[in-house]
């Protein structure tokens, strides 16, 4: 098992607090900027994962020389230019970056800046927000297909991130919407 802490990278679809599915599991997706030291660390900690999966499960699921395309069809990533699971393109906002999804069976630590929890509604988390990400990467196996897991350990909220569009709604914000039902 590798950790990887990853710098600066985009959070999109933030379940962190309340589990996403009947598994009870908490999720996040990721995008990574290609060029970035946080694509090095995630691909390092992968690689580091792949390594200790050929010693654990054999060179017939970990091969010993893996091209970028198994190691990202292992560990579930999507990239810009590519299809996801169902074979559709994926969207425009993957434009120069990586994407994956991380998961945990429990609440997901969720922090700021200055080490504050934040909590579930909180308005500095959304599709497109920054955030410093610590994963565990590790090699699985998963319904008998060997895969690269990750799963998150924690999360640092940062401020900026351009709002992303994922189809789920505008990016308008709950005092902009009711301005004129607010009462003062």
């Amino acid at each position: 098992m590798a950790i990887a802490k990853l710098m600066n990278v985009r959070i999109v679809f933030p379940r962190m607090w309340t589990p996403f599915d009947d598994g009870g599991k908490y999720t996040c997706a990721f995008l990574i900027e290609k060029d970035s030291q946080a694509y090095a660390a995630f691909m390092s900690a992968v690689k580091e994962a792949w390594t200790a999966g050929r010693q654990k499960f054999g060179a017939q699921s970990f091969c010993e020389n893996p091209t970028l395309a198994q190691v990202y069809n292992r560990a579930y990533v999507k990239a810009d230019g590519g299809l996801d699971s169902r074979g559709n393109p994926v969207p425009e906002y993957y434009a120069g970056c990586i994407g994956f999804n991380g998961n945990s069976t429990k609440p997901i630590p969720v922090i700021d800046v200055t080490g504050a929890p934040v909590s579930e509604g909180d308005q500095r988390v959304y599709d497109g927000q920054r955030a410093h990400v610590s994963l565990d990467i590790l090699a699985t196996c998963r319904d008998n297909n060997p895969c690269i897991g990750r799963y998150i350990r924690s999360v640092m909220i940062l401020s900026g991130g351009e709002r992303i569009d994922t189809g789920r709604g505008g990016f308008v914000s709950a005092q902009d919407e009711w301005a004129s039902e607010i009462q003062p």
